[in-house]
């Protein structure tokens, strides 16, 4: 975990959701939710928008709240906000539905008219959700909820509501640029279904070192100022060796005068 949690430096957002889950943590995972949800900006990551969803649906299971209201309606607005997660999903899970499939609205990461290379960073948010955490939802309960929840979102998506419009804005606005971090704990998870979208300019052709991946720009790297101070210490030691006082003959001649010296010393005592 990453002990700056201020500007959370690898990202430790993008899955501790995750870990929540499978330490079946629900209600610590909604309580941080709500209690991070405005300074973090959580409801814009779609990992937290499927993870509540899914933790709610865990507590309103355990409490034989059959209808799962609070968790639906979660579901459908993570669907509706993040459609391009359902079909890889069902395909994890063995789901087949050639409608959703085939339909448009779930093939988009953005919208159909604009290419999502401008919102790289939003696909790769949802390529890192699918392939973390596409085990939480194998469970045939959680399937079959998945399934009745796909269908409910998918009505208002053909009756055009107006959250499809507000869904879009998001996706449109809210995902420009790509924080450094996010790229950082991309590099550090090794999930090559994703690691492999990450730009060139991120992925040097001198490689990046794995314990220090990306580092903030601004930042001194010890490690090369190490370096630098023995490549200076060598220096310094060449260019004393060459001086005539620090020669091997200039040395032993200094040792003799001193021997005698203290001779002289002893014979005049």
């Amino acid at each position: 975990m990453n002990l700056d949690h201020k500007e959370d430096a690898l990202c430790a957002l993008l899955f501790i959701d995750y870990y929540a889950l499978m330490s079946k943590e629900y209600q610590w995972l909604i309580d941080f939710y709500e209690h991070f949800k405005e300074s973090k900006g959580l409801s814009l990551l779609p990992n937290f928008a499927y993870s509540i969803a899914l933790a709610k649906w865990h507590i309103e299971h355990d409490n034989c709240q059959k209808d799962y209201p609070d968790s639906t309606n979660k579901m459908i607005q993570a669907i509706i906000f993040y459609p391009y997660i359902i079909p890889i999903l069902y395909k994890k899970c063995g789901i087949i539905n050639n409608t959703i499939k085939k339909h448009s609205y779930f093939q988009r990461v953005v919208s159909d008219n604009i290419e999502y290379e401008g919102n790289a960073g939003l696909k790769l948010l949802l390529d890192l959700y699918i392939e973390r955490a596409w085990s939480a939802w194998k469970e045939d309960e959680i399937i079959a909820w998945l399934k009745e929840t796909v269908n409910e979102a998918f009505t208002l998506i053909k009756n055009k509501d107006p959250i499809l419009e507000q869904a879009e804005n998001v996706r449109q606005t809210k995902y420009v640029k790509t924080p450094r971090n996010i790229y950082r704990h991309i590099l550090l998870s090794d999930i090559k279904e994703v690691t492999a979208s990450i730009p060139p300019e991120y992925t040097p052709n001198g490689g990046i070192n794995m314990f220090d991946p990306l580092p903030p720009e601004d930042s001194i790297n010890i490690y090369d100022n190490h370096r630098g101070l023995e490549r200076n210490s060598i220096l310094e030691a060449f260019i004393r060796s060459i001086l005539p006082s620090s020669s091997p003959e200039s040395s032993a001649f200094r040792r003799r005068n001193d021997d005698n010296d203290n001779n002289q010393n002893i014979n005049v005592e």
